[in-house]
């Protein structure tokens, strides 16, 4: 037997070769593996029944929902209260540690009636069972008409001395003054402090969130109207990635959105990675009640685990389209099944609208609809329906 003979120049050749096969393998699995590998896909709806009522239970059905749904801390619409009077401690889901603000009767409000905040003495309080690093909050502000922003000197003017946290989240009832070398954690949003709505801002100066800020919120105040503030804050220790921000004003002016995520929330001299409390407003500058008023309604606030997974209504199919929109309280959650109590939030009876489903990581459905609030939606068969086998 003869065994074959190659020079060097047919060996570095096959070589060449062989290293280009190898590397062409190695290409060609990796896209494989890209094609293979799922997407997150957004939820959809495919079904809703239910009378389209405040307070009524609906169910919609679909797919890609998440498997489990928020646990809603606390929902408040105010409704229950009397005019002028301060607020009970006892929410429509919940309950508030400590309250200030009084009832105050409005058309354009949720069911007709908001709290009306005045000064930092009614500030309203929240305590929560535990330190917790993720949460989700909305909520209405509005100044009506007739009324200053807190303090101002006249009407449809935010002076320079204002001073306002629309929300305020920290850890123990020391606040964020908690630290001797420097401040304890803590966050408000979005915040005016002087002419210019800021989407976050905090005390603690050697955080790394200090440089959070936009003036997004800037753009959708109107005055006379009630806007609406969502924030969804997830974090992730003193670790850059995964943390998670994002800051939505909605308004008859428009919708914009601000994110930024992946930057670290806390620093290692924190004593803690969270925040156990909050209150709503956070600091109102001013106390010349009434002729200062700033107004907040259906305060909803989701937290832990899955806290920006939500329903909501809106006022057109594309989710960033709407310049109108309420959040409900779900009560049982699952991928493809949801059932939540219907909240109208500032619609009124016969409006068209569309539901959205949001999943845990803040991607909405298309709108389902128009549905029409005040319409019953009844998916149960008829009594005298016969199904005939083929």
């Amino acid at each position: 037997m003869k065994l074959a003979k190659f020079n060097r120049n047919e060996i570095l050749v096959i070589s060449f070769m062989e290293k280009n096969i190898i590397k062409l393998f190695a290409l060609t699995c990796c896209f494989l593996l890209f094609l293979c590998t799922p997407s997150i896909a957004a939820p959809v709806i495919s079904s809703l029944s239910g009378e389209i009522k405040d307070g009524n239970e609906v169910t919609i059905t679909g797919d890609n929902f998440g498997k489990t749904g928020p646990t809603v801390f606390l929902f408040d619409d105010f409704s229950n209260g009397t005019d002028g009077k301060v607020f009970d401690t006892n929410a429509t889901i919940g309950e508030w540690s400590n309250t200030g603000g009084r009832v105050f009767s409005d058309t354009k409000l949720s069911n007709g009636q908001g709290s009306r905040q005045c000064g930092d003495i009614t500030k309203n309080g929240i305590i929560f069972e535990s330190t917790k690093e993720e949460f989700f909050i909305s909520s209405i502000a509005y100044v009506p008409d007739g009324y200053n922003f807190p303090g101002a000197d006249s009407e449809e003017t935010i002076a320079d001395s204002s001073n306002l946290k629309h929300a305020w989240v920290y850890n123990t009832s020391s606040g964020y003054k908690g630290r001797v070398d420097n401040y304890e954690p803590d966050m408000w949003m979005p915040g005016n402090p002087g002419g210019s709505w800021q989407t976050v801002l905090t005390n603690d100066a050697g955080s790394p969130r200090s440089g959070w800020r936009s003036t997004e919120a800037d753009q959708q105040w109107v005055w006379d109207e009630p806007v609406k503030w969502a924030v969804w804050f997830k974090g992730n220790g003193t670790n850059d990635n995964g943390s998670r921000e994002y800051h939505q004003a909605i308004s008859a002016s428009g919708h914009t959105f601000y994110e930024n995520h992946n930057v670290a929330w806390f620093d290692d001299l924190d004593a803690s990675h969270g925040f156990n409390r909050m209150t709503m407003p956070g600091y109102l500058y001013g106390t010349s009640y009434p002729e200062h008023n700033y107004v907040i309604d259906d305060v909803y606030i989701a937290i832990g685990d899955n806290a920006a997974a939500r329903v909501e209504i809106g006022n057109a199919k594309n989710y960033t389209d709407c310049t109108q929109m309420a959040i409900s309280t779900p009560n049982n959650w699952s991928n493809d099944k949801i059932t939540f109590n219907f909240r109208e939030g500032t619609f009124n009876s016969g409006q068209e609208v569309y539901v959205f489903v949001i999943d845990a990581e803040n991607n909405p459905s298309a709108g389902y609809g128009p549905i029409y609030i005040g319409k019953d939606y009844d998916l149960s068969p008829p009594d005298n329906l016969k199904i005939i086998k083929p």
